[in-house]
């Protein structure tokens, strides 16, 4: 190989190396920033704004029905039916069936929810963060390649392993793959090689950046600020003061469909429910409502 050729090639695989480090970067502060930083700013939430937050649920779930059992009931209004004790009980059983439906779809959630949860065994990990663990081991552990190791790697290899970052070991087991090509001085290889992890680190810088710009992690530099945390709960109360106006007046429209049929305070409410239903819908509050549905 000519002297030109190999400088080139020295120079790609410098590059490589430098776009494997800044991958890498990316996969480690995806995990901290999604995993790590969430679950502690959703704490902070929770602690501060729970109660409030718990109970705008609640209401706005007690809405919902209440708004569907008044619309089925104005649609066959509107058709000219009479609307008759049997007619009432009819539109209470479809919509008892709808959410039961939905609040089955919720405790299922808070299940998978807790089926997740780290332990410190290799049976409550991942399967696949598992298998990766394992390559990785293979390829950097002194013991397994006559005592020579990348130490820095090894040891962000046994924290994704430890914290379950799928998305790290991923990255470190590519990046020790392609290691075993860094010795071809083939010019066409190294090019192919520098182009895939320049494409696949701006769209990882991409989702990076997304993420930053998603609640809560936009509230981390607020939610120490008691200002703002007064200004919040006040808008909150607001909303929970408005679904409580909304289920006034949806029940103001129940009674006048009804007649007197139905007691518009006898409706089956959210609030009603069985308690297990209850303690299903809080365990998977944090992670649907603070920062989701809401």
């Amino acid at each position: 190989m000519s002297i030109t050729l190999h400088v080139q090639a020295e120079t790609l695989r410098n590059e490589i190396r430098a776009l494997r480090r800044s991958l890498l970067w990316c996969q480690e502060e995806w995990h901290a920033i999604s995993v790590v930083l969430r679950e502690r700013l959703t704490n902070i939430y929770h602690a501060a704004f729970g109660d409030i937050e718990a109970d705008i649920q609640r209401l706005a779930l007690e809405h919902a029905e209440l708004f569907r059992r008044v619309e089925i009931l104005t649609i066959k209004h509107d058709r000219g039916e009479v609307i008759t004790a049997a007619i009432v009980e009819h539109v209470h059983h479809i919509v008892d069936r709808e959410y039961r439906r939905f609040r089955e779809r919720i405790r299922q959630a808070a299940q998978e929810d807790a089926l997740v949860k780290p332990v410190d065994s290799d049976q409550g990990l991942d399967e696949e963060v598992v298998h990766l663990f394992r390559v990785v081991a293979k390829r950097l552990h002194p013991d397994m390649n006559g005592g020579q190791a990348n130490d820095d790697l090894w040891h962000r290899a046994r924290r994704a392993y430890e914290g379950g970052d799928l998305r790290t070991l991923k990255a470190i087991e590519e990046g020790t793959a392609i290691g075993d090509t860094l010795d071809d001085d083939d010019i066409e290889t190294l090019t192919l090689i520098a182009e895939r992890l320049t494409g696949r680190l701006a769209a990882e810088q991409k989702k990076l950046a997304r993420l930053r710009t998603e609640e809560p992690f936009t509230l981390e530099h607020v939610l120490d600020d008691e200002q703002w945390k007064h200004l919040h709960r006040t808008t909150l109360e607001h909303q929970r003061n408005a679904w409580r106006r909304a289920i006034d007046q949806a029940r103001e429209r129940y009674a006048e469909l009804t007649s007197g049929i139905g007691d518009a305070q006898a409706v089956p409410r959210h609030a009603d429910r069985d308690d297990d239903t209850k303690t299903a819908n809080n365990d998977d509050f944090m992670e649907s409502t603070y920062f989701g549905f809401r």
